[in-house]
């Protein structure tokens, strides 16, 4: 189940979820009685509030190589020494 936040209950996702189950009860209905896919209504959901993302958490920016011989440096760090 997802993480409640945001002031976003269990009883708001459990009628959120009820909701958009409901809606997709009756497209199908409508497929089942022949409608054109051109006519079906587009599917529905029900935005939810965004997690809130705790102070620190945004990821450092990547460091660029310097030169040719940093990335060789990393790699064979990463993978060990070359076979040859």
């Amino acid at each position: 189940m997802r993480e409640m936040t945001g002031g976003w209950s269990a009883d708001r996702e459990m009628a959120a979820v009820g909701l958009e189950i409901a809606y997709e009860s009756y497209r199908v209905a409508l497929a089942a009685i022949g409608t054109k896919r051109s006519k079906m209504p587009s599917p529905w959901r029900f935005p939810r509030p965004k997690p809130d993302e705790p102070s620190g958490s945004l990821p450092q920016p990547r460091r660029r190589a310097a030169n040719a011989a940093e990335v060789a440096a990393v790699i064979r760090a990463g993978f060990g020494p070359s076979r040859r």
